[in-house]
């Protein structure tokens, strides 16, 4: 039996936007300033474009206070840029005052609040965001516990490769939590996270597909290994090197 993933354990952690639409200008010169660990260089760059309404730049701001990095630590001023940016619709800011009600830091600590702000974000098409609200159902937090639901998050996340959520539902299919028993879209999902850009990932897959592997036919595992390669190809571009 696979070792279960609790979907309880995840850490949520801010949201520092690399906006990618974006690939150059003052923002990205913030961007490789922050890369080198010179925050007060970034913060000099962003605080502007802020300023003149750019939510990326306010999400990033916010960041910076939230860290204090490049300056002192200001949760209320952090959260005072993450929510301009939010109510203008940027979901990396909608996703960090999500973790700022989660934390207690700079508001009181509230549940719903945080839900509301994660909901916000993942209905917009932030994948963590997908994953948090994900774990909320799973756990009840402030809600009636809905495995169903949950996985249905865990779902939209993994689909926009989010290798936290494919491994959380490998591990659903294999123990038919909120989503059938299925040991071929349990296989196909580590296949899939195997190769995504993370340290521990494919050692983790490949340890949890010899799990499994005994309960499967070779027949299963093929076809799990051709619908994992076929998603490959279309999400990441990329022809599998199985």
């Amino acid at each position: 039996m696979l070792a279960r993933i609790s979907p309880l354990v995840l850490i949520t952690s801010l949201a520092l936007s690399s906006c990618h639409d974006r690939p150059g200008g003052d923002f990205q010169v913030g961007m490789d300033a922050y890369a080198n660990g010179n925050y007060k260089k970034a913060m000099e760059i962003w605080r502007p474009l802020a300023e003149a309404g750019d939510p990326a730049a306010q999400t990033n701001l916010g960041f910076l206070y939230y860290q204090g990095q490049g300056i002192a630590q200001n949760f209320e001023e952090a959260l005072k840029w993450y929510r301009m940016a939010a109510i203008n619709g940027y979901p990396d800011a909608a996703f960090n005052m999500g973790v700022a009600y989660s934390e207690g830091k700079g508001v009181k600590p509230d549940a719903g609040e945080a839900r509301r702000w994660y909901q916000l974000a993942a209905d917009a098409g932030y994948a963590p965001a997908q994953v948090i609200l994900g774990n909320i159902y799973f756990r009840g937090d402030g809600i009636a516990a809905d495995q169903k639901t949950g996985a249905a998050w865990y779902v939209k996340a993994a689909e926009q490769d989010d290798v936290v959520a494919q491994f959380l539902i490998a591990n659903l299919y294999v123990n038919g939590q909120g989503l059938p028993a299925d040991l071929v879209q349990a296989y196909k999902w580590l296949s899939i996270a195997e190769g995504a850009n993370h340290p521990d990932a494919k050692k983790t897959a490949e340890e949890r597909k010899k799990l499994i592997e005994g309960r499967m036919s070779p027949g299963q595992i093929a076809q799990a290994e051709k619908e994992a390669n076929e998603w490959v190809a279309k999400k990441r571009g990329l022809d599998s090197q199985k």
